[in-house]
C-alpha cells in the first residue's frame, strides 16, 4: 500500500528564537497528527504553543485558490467582543484574543496573547504552553497550504506553510468511518467501465478514470478502518457572511427516483384510525439510471401516531420467512440477500435491502410493508438511502382520521402473493451480506490477476482480507 508525505513545512523565514511553534493534531486536539494524506471531510486541530511567556501576535491564513480546498474555523464566537473565546487557551493569558480576518485574497484568524486595554497589556498573565487552537477541515482533493505568521518577523509573508495533501474520501456512505459498508459499495461496482461525473460509480472511482479496478482497490485499502476522530467545534459565527462554504451535500441523481406510495401510486392518502395499509417502495429510472441494489430506511415522522410491522425477514434465514409482513419485490434479484427489519436510523421504522449481482433491477415495486394508523393526525413517512447512489427520494403523507370523519381513500390490499424477500449487501450493519463470498472474491483476485503482486505484498493482502472478516463480525 502506498504512503504519502502529507505534512510538509515550507520555510520562508526562520523563527529567530524558535520559541513559538505550530503543531497539528487530530480533531480532538490531543492526538498528534501522524503525517498521512487526509480524506475530504477530515477535521484537524492546529495548535500554537510556546516555551516562553513573551507577548506575541501572529496568524493562520489560507490564501488564493486554496480557500476552496480547506476551511479554517475558530471556536466560541462572542459577538460583543468580536473574540473567538474558545480558540485562545488558558496559557495565552487573560487578555488573549482571536479575531477573524478576510479580504479579497486571504482568509483566516489573527492571534494575540495580549490585547491592550486602556494601554495595559498585563503580559505577566501569559504562561509557557499551548496558546491557541484553530480547526481545519479538508473540503476538496488537492494540496492545501495553510500559512503561519509571526508578526514580529513579517506582516506580509508567512514564516512557513503547513501543506495538507488531500484525497477523495473512501467513506462512501458518509458515516465517518471507512469500513465494511464502504467496502461493500466498492465490491458492488467492481469491474465497471462506465463511471462518470458527478457520481463516479458511487464515488468508488477514486482516480476518476472511468474504471473500477485494482488502482481503486489499492487506494481504498490505504484508508481501510480509518475512523474519523470525533471533534466538534462551536464556531457559532464566522468573521463575516463570506465564510467559505461547508463541503457540498452529495448531488441527487435525477435518473433514479425512489418513492413511497400506495397500491394506486398515490403519495398522499387518508386512512381511518386503527386501520392498516400496505405501502410500497417504488422505483422509476431513466435510460441513464442504473440500480443493482437498494439499501433504504423508512422513517416515521411521529411514532405515536403510526407503526410499521418491521419484524425481521432474511432471505438467508428460513426461520424468519413466516414472521414478517414485509416483502421484497424487486426483479431480478438474488433473494438470498433479501432483508427487512427494524430501521437503521430509527428502530421503529423499517430497513429494506436487496441486491442483484449481474444486471440492473427493473422499475416498479422494490418492496412492501404494512403501516398501521394509531391516532388522529398527519404522519409523513420519509426515506433515507445508504447506497451512495443518491437517488431522488419522495415521501408519502398519511392523513389519519376517525371513521366518522373520513372514509379511507385506499383500502388495504393485503400482501402481494408473488412477493419474495430481497435486500442488499450495501449495509454492512445488516447480517444479510455473505462475507464468505466476499472473501472468496478477494482471494480469487490474488490468484488470477498477475498485476496485483506488483502493488502489494501477499502478506499485506492477506492482512487486508483478515481485517475484512474481523470488521464484518462486528455488525
Amino acid at each position: 500500500m502506498s504512503r504519502y508525505c502529507t505534512y510538509i513545512v515550507v520555510i520562508f523565514a526562520s523563527l529567530v528564537l524558535g520559541q513559538v511553534d505550530l503543531s497539528v493534531y487530530e480533531s480532538d486536539g490531543t492526538t498528534p497528527f501522524n503525517d498521512r494524506p487526509i480524506m475530504v471531510g477530515t477535521k484537524l486541530a492546529l495548535v500554537v504553543s510556546s516555551d516562553n511567556n513573551d507577548m506575541w501576535s501572529g496568524g493562520l491564513y489560507i490564501d488564493g485558490n486554496d480557500r476552496a480546498l480547506g476551511t479554517l474555523s475558530a471556536r466560541d464566537y462572542d459577538a460583543n467582543t468580536r473574540n473567538y473565546t474558545g480558540s485562545h487557551l488558558e496559557d495565552a493569558g487573560l487578555l488573549a484574543k482571536v479575531t477573524g480576518w478576510k479580504d479579497s485574497s486571504i482568509w483566516g484568524f489573527e492571534l494575540f496573547n495580549f490585547y491592550p486595554v486602556d494601554g495595559n497589556s498585563e503580559p505577566n498573565s501569559v504562561q509557557i504552553g499551548n496558546w491557541f487552537i484553530v480547526d481545519y477541515e479538508a473540503n476538496e482533493p488537492g494540496n492545501c497550504y495553510v500559512g503561519f505568521y509571526d508578526y514580529a518577523i513579517s506582516w506580509d509573508d508567512p514564516n512557513y506553510y503547513i501543506v495538507f495533501t488531500q484525497v477523495q474520501s473512501r467513506d462512501f456512505n458518509n458515516d465517518g468511518q471507512v469500513d465494511f459498508r464502504d467496502y461493500t459499495t466498492l465490491a458492488l461496482n467492481w469491474g465497471r467501465t462506465d463511471c462518470a461525473d458527478p457520481n463516479w460509480c458511487d464515488k468508488t472511482d477514486l482516480n476518476s478514470d472511468g474504471n473500477i479496478n485494482l488502482v481503486d482497490l489499492g487506494g481504498f485499502m490505504d484508508f481501510w478502518l480509518w475512523p474519523a476522530i470525533p471533534g466538534d467545534t462551536n464556531n457559532t459565527e464566522p468573521p463575516d457572511t463570506n465564510e467559505p462554504n461547508e463541503p457540498n451535500e452529495p448531488l441527487v441523481d435525477p435518473n433514479i427516483i425512489l418513492r413511497l406510495v400506495d397500491i394506486n401510486d398515490n403519495n398522499e392518502i387518508t386512512i381511518d384510525v386503527n386501520e392498516s395499509i400496505t405501502l410500497y417502495l417504488r422505483m422509476t429510472t431513466t435510460e441513464q439510471g442504473h440500480l443493482i441494489a437498494f439499501d433504504t430506511d423508512v422513517i416515521i415522522s411521529d411514532t405515536n401516531l403510526g407503526s410499521i410491522d418491521n419484524r425481521e425477514y432474511s432471505g438467508s434465514d428460513s426461520n424468519t420467512w413466516n414472521n414478517s409482513t414485509a416483502r421484497l419485490l424487486a426483479e431480478p434479484r438474488d433473494d438470498y440477500y433479501d432483508y427487512a427489519g427494524p430501521g437503521y436510523a430509527q428502530t421503529e421504522g423499517i430497513y429494506l435491502s436487496a441486491v442483484n449481482w449481474f444486471s440492473d433491477v427493473n422499475d416498479g415495486n422494490l418492496a412492501s410493508f404494512v403501516f398501521t394508523c394509531q391516532g388522529e393526525g398527519d404522519v409523513i413517512l420519509t426515506l433515507k438511502d445508504y447506497s451512495a447512489l443518491y437517488p431522488k427520494l419522495e415521501s408519502i403523507i398519511i392523513h389519519q382520521a376517525l371513521p366518522s370523519q373520513q372514509m379511507m381513500m385506499v383500502p388495504s390490499s393485503g400482501l402481494d402473493s408473488q412477493s419474495e424477500s430481497l435486500e442488499s449487501a450495501i449495509d454492512s450493519a445488516s447480517e444479510s451480506f455473505d462475507v464468505t463470498e466476499m472473501i472468496d472474491w478477494l482471494e480469487e483476485i490474488w490468484k488470477t490477476d498477475p498485476n496485483i503482486s506488483q502493488s502489494i505484498s501477499e502478506n499485506d493482502w492477506n492482512e487486508f482480507i483478515k481485517s475484512i472478516e474481523n470488521s464484518a463480525e462486528t455488525y
